[in-house]
Formats: C-alpha cells, structure tokens, sequence
C-alpha cells in the first residue's frame, strides 16, 4: 500500500506495501509469468533462479531441523560464490539446457514439451549454491563427510523451488530431487528405479553427466569423446535409461554441435 495525497493507503502497484518488499519467491513468480506472456522464455534467464538459494537459505536456517529430512547443519550457511563460480556455471547450464531439448525431441516429445525440459533442466542443481566453495572446487577426492554434504544438493534444490505455484518451478524442484538417482536404483537420495525417476530427470541426468564428463573440473580434465561414449555404453540401464543412451549415440554429431555453440570455458566449470 502507498499513500494518496489524502494521507489513506492505496494499493502498490507492484504489489505488497511501500517500504516492505515483495518474497523473492513471489518476485520469480512475477518474473517467469512476465517472460511467458513475452514469449519463450531464455534459458541464459533461468540461472536468476540462484537468487531465491540465498532467500530460501536463509529461511530454511531459521526452521528446526528434521533429523529425517533435514540436510547437514553444514550446508546452511550461506557463502558467496566466486564471479568465475558463476560465471562457469552459467556456461555449464546452457548447455545442460540445449542437450535436453535436443534429446527431449529425439525421444519423441513435441517441441513445446521439449522447450518447457529446456526450462527445467538448468535447475538441477541449484541446491549446490548451498554447497560450501572449499567443496565444490576441491582438487581432490572428498572425504566420507565432504560426500555426504555434497549429497544434501538434491534435497536443497527441493527446498529451494518446491514452494513456487508455478509449474515450471515446481518441475524444476523435483529434477533437482531425482537428478543424481540411477536407473538402477543405485543412486540417491531416494533410491528410485527405472520409470520412478520421472523422465525430465532421466533426460537432465543424460544431460548433465554428457556435459560434465566433456569438461574440465578442478579435479580432473575434460573426458575424450569416445571415453565419453564408452562410459554411456556401460551405464547403459544402469546408470541411465538405457533409450536415452541410445539417443544419445545415435545423434552424437548433434550433441557435440550443440559444445561447439557454447565453448566450454578453459578454466573448468563447476557442475
């Protein structure tokens, strides 16, 4: 509310009261309904969804912790990322992104479904914006306790998203859920397996390994092409969904096009 020249409150326009701002999850509301009236969404847009890690941090801190759901007392600390962190990520999510899209339509999927993964898939892993830095760019194995913080991401990223009214938002906190399970059922943090991973997460996980593997990190360098094949070929209905796999070496020139778009950075990317 704002006041009239009679001294009464009046509505803000943008919403909320003068003085008071609006939820930052209420602003990213705001913001992906106004670019979905503009038309399609960009995915290079999508990483604004980092801004609402250190609003919902901050309020996830503050709640009692579950000793059944809660994530690590170490991860609810808020730490502000390096610019290259950011930086490299941007770069990692764009192609996440694309190689979604593209193997969303090789699957079968009309393009509006297609561009609506595009969306998601570059919020898989928002929860690691609760990731201390000293693990994320640790040059060197992780300790047992490292590993277990690392792995309170998926559950982060649910927390972060899951209270949006937005769909895509919504979508986007169950990939950040499911993304680091395996098609076997040996991955976490559920344990799912096969058809219980919900498919954009199937796809995002393809994605996100491909682009991970083909890029240089702190601990290791980037992976060859055909290493990377091969790593496919044995996850093939292990680690992934053994269709996608398929998609995916059936249309590899497509997949390494879609690289050559978006160069990897050759200082190495977080992701």
């Amino acid at each position: 509310m704002s006041p009239s020249a009679d001294g009464t409150a009046q509505p803000d326009p943008q919403g909320g009261s003068a003085g008071a701002e609006r939820p930052l999850g209420e602003k990213l509301d705001h913001f992906y309904r106004s670019r979905k009236e503009e038309g399609e969404m960009q995915t290079t847009e999508i990483p604004i969804s980092m801004l609402m890690a250190l609003d919902k941090l901050v309020r996830i801190s503050e709640r009692p912790l579950d000793a059944n759901t809660a994530p690590s007392p170490h991860v609810l600390e808020p730490e502000r990322k390096k610019n290259s962190t950011v930086r490299d990520l941007s770069g990692h999510l764009k192609r996440v992104a694309a190689y979604a899209k593209l193997l969303a339509l090789k699957y079968g999927m009309p393009e509006q479904e297609a561009n609506f993964i595009k969306q998601i898939a570059p919020m898989h892993d928002i929860g690691k914006w609760a990731i201390p830095e000293s693990i994320l760019q640790k040059p060197s194995a992780l300790t047992p306790e490292e590993w277990e913080i690392m792995k309170t991401h998926t559950q982060m990223g649910f927390e972060m998203l899951k209270d949006s009214k937005l769909d895509v938002l919504q979508m986007g906190a169950l990939v950040a859920m499911q993304h680091q399970e395996k098609f076997d059922g040996t991955g976490y943090p559920k344990g799912l397996k096969g058809e219980e991973i919900h498919i954009y997460s199937r796809i995002t996980t393809v994605a996100d390994v491909f682009d991970a593997l083909g890029s240089e990190r702190s601990y290791k360098q980037a992976w060859a092409v055909v290493d990377i094949i091969q790593y496919f070929a044995e996850g093939r209905g292990t680690h992934f969904d053994p269709r996608l796999v398929d998609l995916l070496l059936l249309h590899m020139d497509d997949f390494l096009a879609i690289r050559g778009e978006f160069p990897i950075s050759a200082t190495g990317e977080d992701g």
